[in-house]
C-alpha cells in the first residue's frame, strides 16, 4: 500500500507481519517455513504489501529466499546455552501468571512444547537480551 510522504512522493506504508498461521504453534520445520514463505510471497506480489527497502518491493521469489536465509543463520538451544543464555518456556495455562520451565536442549524444548499442546506458550530467555557472539566472516586476503 502506498501513501504520500511530506514531499508528495509515494512511500510504502510500513507494518509488521509474521509467518505464523497457527497462534499456538511456535516451531516450524524448514519445509513448513518454505511453504509459508511461498504463500506470503504470492500474497505480497498480488497486493504489493511487502517491501525490501523503503521504495523497493521484493522481486518474485526473493521474499521466500529472504525468509529461508534466516533459517540458515538460526541458532539451536544448545548454542544459546553455550553462549551463556538461559532459555525457558513459559506456559500461560488456565490464566496462571506463567510457569517457567528452563530448557537445555532442542529435544527438551520440543518435548515440553508437545506435552503442553494447546496451551499458550512463550519461548524466551531469563535475561532481558540474549547473548550472541558476533559472527566472523571470512575475508579475501
Amino acid at each position: 500500500m502506498l501513501t504520500r510522504g511530506k514531499a508528495g512522493n509515494p512511500v510504502p506504508k510500513h507494518f509488521w507481519a509474521v509467518l505464523q498461521t497457527d497462534p499456538l504453534k511456535l516451531a516450524y520445520t524448514r519445509e513448513e517455513m518454505q511453504e509459508l514463505a511461498q504463500q506470503y510471497a504470492l500474497k505480497a506480489l498480488e497486493e504489493g504489501t511487502h517491501y525490501k527497502s523503503k521504495n523497493r518491493p521484493f522481486e518474485p521469489d526473493e521474499f521466500a529466499r529472504w525468509i529461508l536465509a534466516g533459517t540458515r543463520s538460526a541458532y539451536t538451544v544448545e548454542q544459546y546455552v553455550s553462549f551463556g543464555n538461559r532459555p525457558l518456556l513459559r506456559d500461560f495455562a488456565a490464566g496462571a501468571p506463567g510457569e517457567d520451565t528452563a530448557v537445555q536442549t532442542t529435544a527438551q524444548l520440543i518435548e515440553e512444547m508437545q506435552r503442553r499442546s494447546g496451551h499458550e506458550l512463550l519461548v524466551g530467555f531469563k535475561e532481558d537480551r540474549a547473548n550472541v557472539p558476533h559472527k566472523r566472516y571470512r575475508t579475501a586476503n
